[in-house]
Formats: structure tokens, C-alpha cells, sequence
């Protein structure tokens, strides 16, 4: 279960491979992420998809290559599931 106490904070800082400023506090979001082969540009579209599912924080279309790929190696004997993690800049 994922939590956004004080000690998974700090676990973030500890592992994010480069020092961070003292006053960064990593924030975790929980949400949907939708993805897909193409940019989506159309507001109209995207305020479409949010009033589908309101838990929408983002749309990104590097993620849909990584599904498909798993999904093109995943085999019956050996499925393979994927997460991706969507690192959102300052």
C-alpha cells in the first residue's frame, strides 16, 4: 500500500540518485494515467477523457510504447506486467 508518510518521503530523497534541496518535499499523486499512440493537442478531447474519469492527472504517449511492447513479449507461460511511473518536473 502506498502512503505519502514521512518515511516513504524520505525513502524518495535517499534513492533519488542525486541530491535534492533541503526544502523539497516529494509529493505523491494518485490518480489515472491515460496513454496512447498519438499527442493529444484538443482541449476538447482531453476535458472529454477527464469527465470520464475524474482521477485523470495525466496523458502521456512514451508509456504507450512501453505497454506495447511488453504486451508484444508478454507469452502465456511467462506473462509480463508492467508499471509505469510518471516523474512530473518542477
Amino acid at each position: 500500500m502506498l502512503t505519502d508518510s514521512q518515511d516513504l518521503q524520505e525513502q524518495i530523497r535517499n534513492g533519488f540518485g542525486q541530491s535534492m534541496p533541503a526544502e523539497a518535499k516529494p509529493t505523491i499523486h494518485y490518480g489515472s494515467m491515460a496513454c496512447g499512440p498519438q499527442v493529444i493537442k484538443d482541449r476538447s478531447y482531453i476535458d472529454l477523457l477527464k469527465d470520464k474519469e475524474h482521477s485523470l492527472l495525466a496523458i502521456d504517449i512514451e508509456s504507450y510504447g512501453v505497454a506495447l511492447a511488453a504486451s508484444m513479449c508478454c507469452m502465456y507461460s511467462h506473462p509480463i506486467t508492467h508499471l509505469v511511473v510518471n516523474q512530473r518536473g518542477a
